[in-house]
């Protein structure tokens, strides 16, 4: 699908939404908001060496990272909703050779936002959220060797991840895994237009694995695992949640 036949079918959909005011549904469906977000993850803990690495030879930390989101107002403090994110974590440590690791993960989450907007905010088109949530994430995760100039990877071992010999020759095929996630942070929104925000969002998720970085050497006591999130992203309120007067229209091309 486009995104100008996405932006059509939202539009759509939202007028619909706005005629069944009187269905209990619709008011929840009119009180929520939708959105999309890109950014990238950093691993956390002492697993890795705690540097951020932007780029060294072939090598980069900035791996993409994207969310999905769908809260709906719970009252007049807190909304909650859900939260769905893919991306990959990478890191990289020293242990008497070149080595890194890296993770693929899937989660979902159940997600709290409340409103803590300072006061020097109000009337610019900002406020600031503090982010709360409980989850669970599918993962697989590896461990590479890598040359000194960072350029060249060599075998891998894995925890649910397939293991390859330095030829790349599959030697053991293994399934994804599956650990709980807490997670905290904070959230930026920017009112742009009609019922658009932008938002930037921070959020430090916490595992129960020692397992999710990869790393075969050493694990990482507390937290377990972590990685730090950090997305730009784009939100639509579906229905009363932006200016009450307006009603979005189909856009025009």
């Amino acid at each position: 699908m486009s995104f100008r036949l996405l932006l059509v079918f939202l539009s759509v959909f939202q007028t619909f939404l706005l005629n069944a005011q009187s269905f209990d549904i619709g008011k929840y469906i009119l009180n929520s908001k939708i959105g999309i977000a890109t950014g990238v993850n950093f691993y956390v803990g002492t697993a890795g060496d705690g540097k951020i690495t932007f780029q060294k030879g072939n090598y980069s930390e900035l791996k993409n990272l994207t969310g999905l989101y769908l809260v709906t107002r719970l009252n007049q403090k807190w909304d909650i909703g859900f939260r769905y994110a893919e991306g990959h974590l990478w890191s990289l440590f020293v242990n008497n050779e070149v080595i890194a690791f890296e993770a693929h993960s899937k989660d979902f989450q159940l997600i709290a936002n409340t409103n803590i907007t300072p006061d020097i905010f109000r009337g610019k088109g900002l406020n600031l959220e503090a982010l709360f949530g409980l989850g669970l994430a599918r993962f697989h995760s590896k461990m590479y060797s890598i040359d000194k100039q960072i350029s060249t990877f060599s075998t891998s071992i894995g925890y649910g991840r397939d293991e390859t010999n330095v030829e790349g020759v599959k030697i053991h095929e293994a399934q994804e895994r599956t650990t709980f996630l807490v997670s905290s942070g904070i959230k930026l929104n920017y009112h742009l237009f009609s019922k658009f925000n932008l938002f930037w969002e921070s959020r430090l998720n916490l595992t129960t694995s020692s397992k999710f970085s990869g790393n075969m050497y050493r694990n990482s006591p507390f937290p377990p695992d972590a990685f730090w999130s950090n997305v730009l992203g784009l939100e639509l309120s579906l229905g009363q949640r932006g200016n009450l007067s307006k009603r979005i229209r189909c856009p025009r091309f």
